[in-house]
């Protein structure tokens, strides 16, 4: 007898490998496309948040901007964690109530600034790196 394995053998073996290597591929290729869009999907999700956000802005009587509250709250079930927002006049630089001040050094123009929409990554105070977003919206009315 020979010691070479019979023919059916070698083929389940290489039929075997083949569908190991078929496997690990498209394992590698859904893993590539999920960790490439994840920045879209959370852009997606902040541009979503952004737009409650705009569209809560009130005037003040002193001129100033306010978020109103009702929005804040609606807000707190947005699918994204740690949720921080800024809203700011870019034509004055008023910074509207409601806002959180540690997103607001990510936006001085010090610290390179914001672009002018869209996403946008950011250091934060405590030296993390962030996603943020851009809204344009023009000033609500008086």
């Amino acid at each position: 007898m020979s010691n070479h394995p019979s023919i059916g053998r070698q083929i389940t073996w290489r039929l075997a490998g083949l569908f190991t290597c078929a496997l690990l591929l498209s394992s590698a290729i859904f893993l590539y496309e999920s960790w490439i869009h994840r920045v879209d999907n959370l852009d997606r999700n902040l541009h979503g948040a952004a737009t409650r956000i705009a569209d809560a802005i009130e005037p003040t009587p002193s001129g100033g901007l306010r978020i109103s509250g009702a929005a804040l709250t609606s807000l707190e079930t947005a699918e994204i964690p740690s949720l921080r927002y800024a809203a700011v006049d870019r034509a004055t630089g008023v910074v509207a109530e409601g806002s959180m001040s540690e997103l607001l050094h990510a936006l001085a123009p010090a610290h390179g600034g914001a672009p002018a929409a869209g996403g946008f990554n950011f250091t934060d105070a405590a030296g993390q790196s962030q996603r943020g977003y851009v809204l344009l919206s023009p000033r609500p009315s008086e």
